[in-house]
């Protein structure tokens, strides 16, 4: 569980789990990795097309490629666990995409309240202190 003291000393925690940002999570701990990395990771999202007239599509999982490899909340990602998260709709695609691409993408006005703008904070502070998971 991500926890952390506000100013006055008492806790303030997340019930999300660190599992929970490999589903439907996944953007904004690939945020946060984005944030503390910067320059050196790209975010990336696998996305499934409906195949309407809208052509509407559904991130299905985002992480971040850093030196060549993929790197999401569990660490690396290797292709046989990205196919596992991806394997329930058959087709999806790979898309780059910058920050402000993502916030655009999943409705950045929802992203920015302030309980989730702690989370994507506590998210770098649990990446800071694990970054041996992380850094590749």
């Amino acid at each position: 569980m991500l926890e952390k003291k506000d100013e006055i000393g008492k806790e303030i925690a997340f019930n999300a789990k660190i599992e929970d940002y490999l589903t439907e999570r996944s953007h904004i701990f690939a945020l946060a990795m984005k944030r503390y990395f910067g320059s050196k990771a790209e975010i990336v999202a696998f996305e499934y097309d409906y195949m309407t007239e809208s052509s509407r599509t559904f991130l299905k999982h985002c992480f971040v490629e850093m030196n060549g490899k993929r790197v999401d909340a569990l660490g690396l990602l290797s292709n046989e666990r990205l196919q596992e998260y991806c394997k329930e709709e058959g087709y999806y695609f790979e898309n780059r995409m910058t920050e402000s691409e993502l916030l655009k993408r999943i409705q950045s006005d929802i992203l920015w309240s302030e309980p989730r703008k702690l989370e994507v904070y506590l998210l770098i502070e649990h990446i800071r202190k694990h970054i041996d998971n992380y850094k590749n």
